[in-house]
């Protein structure tokens, strides 16, 4: 499985998106199946490393020397120290969703108008850039505030580490 978790990493989600987006037509499910079909990878690769870590720090060690069952380890004590570690990556990724999702708006793969979306803002306001340049400016500019938004957010909540629980 790692290999090609691997493989896939190597592309930036993007083109995938683009690829899945192309083929499927524009919309807010297809844009929807288009970044999670591949945005799972980055969760898999950190809890796996993240379980691989833990499963030999001394909480479980001592857990085990008690005779905690497996299944006790993992739910109680492994998963709830590993589950917090990934929030900065989910905010980040939400982040990048909103830049991406923009992105495919802007080259007319993204929710279809009448719906509003930042990026057909942004396309439909490139016609007017000298004489009415706010109409790509605060699109733009929100696009950006969004997504920076996320990534701090998630970067200020810290993370909670290795917790045992009775």
């Amino acid at each position: 499985m790692t290999p090609i978790v691997d493989a896939f990493l190597a592309f930036p989600e993007i083109v995938f998106a683009l690829v899945i987006v192309s083929s499927l037509g524009p919309g807010m499910l297809t844009i929807a199946i288009a970044l999670i079909a591949f945005g799972w990878m980055k969760y898999t690769r950190l809890v796996r490393g993240l379980v691989f870590s833990l499963k030999e720090r001394d909480f479980v060690t001592m857990l085990r020397s008690i005779g905690a069952s497996d299944r006790r380890i993992i739910f109680l004590h492994i998963l709830p120290n590993a589950i917090p570690q990934t929030i900065p990556l989910i905010t980040y990724h939400l982040g990048h969703s909103i830049v991406s999702i923009s992105a495919l708006g802007f080259l007319g793969l993204g929710v279809q108008p009448p719906t509003p979306e930042l990026g057909a803002m942004l396309n439909e306001g490139r016609f007017y850039l000298m004489s009415a340049w706010w109409l790509t400016f605060f699109p733009g500019i929100f696009i950006v505030l969004l997504a920076f938004l996320f990534i701090g957010f998630g970067n200020s909540l810290g993370v909670r580490r290795y917790v045992i629980r009775d």
